[in-house]
Formats: C-alpha cells, structure tokens, sequence
C-alpha cells in the first residue's frame, strides 16, 4: 500500500511499475498536457512527485469529459494498470505501464495560463511573481524547494547529533545595531512605541547561553529592510543559527568545517577545492585579491607595485598612494586591443582614473606603459607579480585603499568569467579571520564594522588608552566563510565583559539613557554570570545558491518580493486600513 494513500488516491503518478499491471488503481493531479491520436485520448497526469500516462477509450463513459480538458486542470482518474504495448517511455520512472480509465473526475477546470509553465524562466519576473502558485509548478524550481527541504533535514541532523537544542526565538523584539534597517512594529496596546523584527537572534541566543543552554540551534529567519542584490532578498531570509558556551573560534571552526564538507558530500555531486578549509585574514584578502569574499577557483592576485612605479618614468599614476597590479594569466592573445579598450572603459564606468597595461612576452614587458620600465624594473615586476610569458598585467591607481579594492575585485571577477577559469564543479571554501573592529562611517565617526556583541582583541584599560586611530586598528574576533565569491556564514567569538560592552556603546555615541533603554538587559545580564560563547549564522539561501548553481536568489524561495521588495501577487506592500490606524494612533501624513 502506498505511504501516499488517501480517501481520493491510492497512489501519486510516479509510483505505478510494471508489477502493478491489472491493479485498480485512482490518481490525482494536473494536466500536464493532452494528445488526441484519433480516438483514443492520452493525458500526461501529475503531481509534485511524477507523471503516469493515461489512456482514455472512446468506448467510456468518462471519454466525453475528457475531451473538455484543459492543461493544468485538476482531475481524478479511476481505471486499471496496463502494460504498454507500444512505445514505453523510458524518460519516465512509469514508462512502462498506463492507466486505462474507466472513470474521470474534474475536480477543478482550469483557464488558459497567462504563461507556459515550462517556459515560466523565461517569462518577465514581475509576471511569474504575481502568478508565483503558477510558476511554483515548474519542475526545476519544485526540485530546488525539495532540495532547500533536504538541506534544511541534513542540518537538523547534523547539529541535534552534536548535541544542539532547538529554540524557537521571538519575532516581535527590540531595536539592535547590527547593520541594517529594522523593520518596525507599531504597538496598538503602547502607543508610539514599536517592536522590531529580528535581524538575527543574536541577543537572544547570547541570554540562552547566559541561562545554560550550552549548544543552541535555530531555523532561524531574519528579517533586514536592505536593497536587493542577485544574491540577498529584500525583507526576509533564513539561517541555520548557532551558538556554544565555553567555545572558542577554533572549536566553531572545527564544527563548521565538517557541517560543509558532510553536506557537500551527502546533498551535491561537487568537490571541495581544499580540505581542512584554509584560513586567511581579512588584510591578506583585501590585499590579494581586493575583496573579503573572493572567488579562488581561478588563481589570479592582486599585488602591490608602488615602488616599481615611483622608481619608473610613468608620471601618470605617482601622484596616486596605492598603485597595484592583477594578473591575467596566459591572455596575452585574448587581448587585442578592442579587449583592452573595453577594460579600460569598465575600470572608469567603476569610478577608475584609469587603467594601465602591460603584456609578458619573452621574458620582458611589452605594449601598453613598458615603455617606462627599465630592464631592472622590468625584471623586478615580474618577479613580484609572479607572472609569466604570455600573462598580462593591469594597473590601477588611486588614492583611497578600499576604492582600489572594489575596482579591481570588479576586474578579477570580469577576468575569471572572460578567461573561462571558473570551474563550477569547485567549490572554494576559506575562513576569513581577524576583521577590524571599528569602521569610518559617512560622518568619520567610529562605527561598528560587524557585530557590537563580537569580542574585541583588546582588554578595557588598553581600550579606554586608545585613540580614534588605534581603535580603528583594534582587531574583533569575528569570521566568515566564504565560497567562490558568497558570504556563507558569519560569527564571532562574543564579548561577555560588560564594562567592554558599555565602553563601545558610548564610543558609538550612545546616550547613558539610550544605553540603559536599549542594552539595559544585556548588560544586567552580564552581572550574573555569562559564560565565554562563540556562535554563527550559516545563510541558507547562499548555500542553496552555490549546490543548484542559481544566480539569482529569487528562484530559491517558494514565495519572493520582486527587486523593489513588491510582491504583485498579494499586493504588498500596500495601504492600511482606517480602522487599523486609529487603533495604532497613528496618522499618515499624505503628500
């Protein structure tokens, strides 16, 4: 009997084999699709799990209805299992056998579609979005849900073997600094005061390890009112959360490293490009390759050639503080000069002053700016850029560190796409350790650059000593893991010191008041003791993006906004009512 069996169906339409001939059987499903061969009639029936071929007699009594029949109406078909005869399919788990129906039910006609289901991917997004139930039937997006379910199963497993305990955290919380845009609550029984969705649980699970619970776990959502991107969703997204009492950043890395080489192992047919997962610090990336998360799939870096240019007599980029160069392997021929002038042009649509060239042939620069080298100099660029006979190198000058950063992590990414050296089946994992503490923000005061609850790499004497300057070199124990070019995770030893975590409130320019309203509980917890903690927050749809080979994050979620954060399915967002606002005291101002 089937495990799928109800009142309406003995079985789902990919279960039927050849050892069910002559069996009485009912499915349930939609019209795939309908072929009338003159006379008989066959239906492709299916449901989430497969498709079982009918065939429908003119000699019937249900032959009538099945010719009113439209794709994607919902049906029921009682009839008996045969062999085929003819043409099997072998395509199909039930190739072998058909239902011969000898009764059909409608149980729901359907319209014509506003788009083929099939071909829904290429249908424009807003429209697939509003008819999301529709395009939910596409075979490949209902692969990627069920494997979403498969990942989050794996990671239940996973962690609850490692003695983790799941706790549900609230949704409706207080206001935190942790980088994004909150999205507000207002409060109907506390007029003027409002709630905020989490961001992450990260509060709530530093207080689970405050009361004892050593090993927490969560699906957890988060909920940030950031821009969209290819690879963030606008409003909500999900995380595997996690968070040890008396752990460090190596036993974090030690579980997490074998939560991913288990999951690729079990859930994806790809390889891991280097095991145990190398760790880099945040200034080795930047310097090397330009980003925090960079892509090394393709082994192409970042070097910097200042000296060589101030000894050169290229005037041009002297004036400029950092002056650094990236490779391009083995391109030489791939860069005619209409392929270097459309370098050129990207480096300055990025904001770029310029970008210069050379090209490495027997043994000595050639074309572009070499004509300012010396033989000295030459040699020495070489050497220092670890280029060969064949390679080219690009320049870029400016005077500003991280916008040098940005645009040659552009260029490295452009140069590994156009070069054809990504190798999908690779999957590049690397810890990214020892992220300053403090940032500039826009005002050039000191801000957070990760987390204010992740543990500085200084003492509070040390850091009450320290001026604008040094605080910005402090160290957090914060990391990431990255992979061919996503942020995966994201965690952090945490600060359970709260004179620390006071100090740097007010260095982020808090009020003794606002302190107290906003951070009040933590720190009172602090006093009852708190046990050292290191955690993180895994994002799954990252994960699911780099196993299915998605590149847009919106096809891995059963029900998205579009790129502006609207769902034109239900409309949303959109006005509230009259009603609802009077009960919230609160008035819309019209324009």
């Amino acid at each position: 009997m089937s495990k799928f069996k109800t009142s309406l169906r003995t079985h789902t339409c990919d279960e039927l084999r050849i050892e069910n001939v002559n069996e009485d059987v009912t499915l349930v499903g939609w019209v795939d699709s309908i072929r009338d061969h003159g006379g008989l009639i066959f239906i492709d029936l299916r449901d989430r799990y497969g498709i079982t071929q009918v065939t429908v007699r003119p000699e019937e009594n249900c032959f009538e209805e099945a010719q009113k029949l439209k794709n994607e109406s919902v049906i029921s078909v009682t009839g008996k299992v045969l062999k085929r005869t003819a043409s099997p399919n072998p395509r199909l788990a039930t190739g072998e056998i058909e239902l011969d129906a000898e009764n059909l039910k409608i149980f729901s006609a359907s319209e014509t579609l506003p788009f083929e289901i099939d071909k829904s991917y290429e249908t424009n997004e807003t429209l697939r979005l509003k008819y999301r139930y529709l395009d939910l039937r596409n075979k490949k997006i209902l692969k990627t849900l069920e494997f979403r379910h498969k990942l989050i199963e794996f990671a239940r497993k996973f962690f609850y073997e490692k003695g983790f305990l799941e706790v549900q955290t609230p949704l409706l919380t207080s206001s935190t600094p942790e980088g994004a845009r909150d999205f507000l609550v207002p409060s109907r029984i506390y007029p003027g005061n409002f709630y905020a969705l989490p961001q992450s649980p990260q509060q709530y699970k530093q207080l689970l390890m405050i009361a004892g619970f050593d090993r927490y776990f969560q699906v957890a959502p988060c909920l940030r009112d950031e821009d969209t991107r290819a690879d963030r969703l606008y409003g909500d997204h999900y995380q595997f959360d996690i968070e040890m009492s008396f752990a460090t950043q190596k036993d974090i890395f030690e579980i997490l490293s074998e939560f991913y080489e288990k999951m690729i192992s079990e859930l994806s047919n790809k390889k891991i490009w280097k095991t145990p997962i190398p760790v880099y610090s945040y200034e080795e990336v930047m310097n090397r390759y330009g980003s925090d998360k960079p892509d090394l799939r393709y082994d192409i870096e970042i070097f910097d050639v200042k000296d060589i240019i101030d000894a050169s007599d290229f005037s041009t980029f002297k004036p400029k503080k950092f002056v650094r160069a990236i490779q391009a392997p083995k391109s030489s021929k791939f860069f005619s000069r209409t392929k270097v002038e459309e370098y050129e042009k990207y480096a300055k649509d990025l904001g770029a002053s310029g970008l210069a060239f050379v090209k490495i042939e027997n043994g000595n620069l050639q074309g572009g700016i070499s004509k300012f080298f010396s033989e000295n100099l030459q040699k020495k660029l070489i050497e220092r850029t670890k280029t060969e006979n064949g390679d080219l190198l690009f320049f870029i000058a400016d005077d500003d560190f991280e916008k040098s950063c940005l645009y040659l992590d552009k260029i490295r990414r452009k140069l590994g796409e156009d070069l054809k050296l990504v190798d999908e089946n690779i999957l590049a994992f690397l810890w990214v350790t020892d992220f300053t503490f403090f940032e500039l923000n826009d005002e050039g005061n000191l801000d957070i650059k990760h987390n204010p609850f992740s543990k500085p790499d200084a003492t509070i004497s040390e850091l009450k000593k320290m001026s604008k300057e040094e605080l910005l070199q402090v160290k957090a124990k914060q990391y990431d893991i990255v992979c061919n070019g996503y942020e995966l995770l994201s965690g952090g030893e945490r600060n359970y010191d709260r004179e620390i975590l006071n100090f740097i409130f007010q260095i982020l320019g808090y009020s003794e008041n606002e302190i107290h309203e906003k951070f009040g509980h933590m720190l009172e917890a602090f006093k009852f003791g708190a046990p050292p903690t290191a955690g993180a927050g895994i994002g799954m749809e990252r994960i699911l993006m780099i196993l299915t080979g998605e590149t847009n994050v919106r096809n891995i979620v059963a029900f998205p906004k579009d790129a502006k954060g609207f769902d034109p399915m239900m409309n949303s967002p959109n006005e509230a009512m009259e009603k609802q606002l009077k009960e919230l005291k609160i008035e819309i101002e019209k324009k």
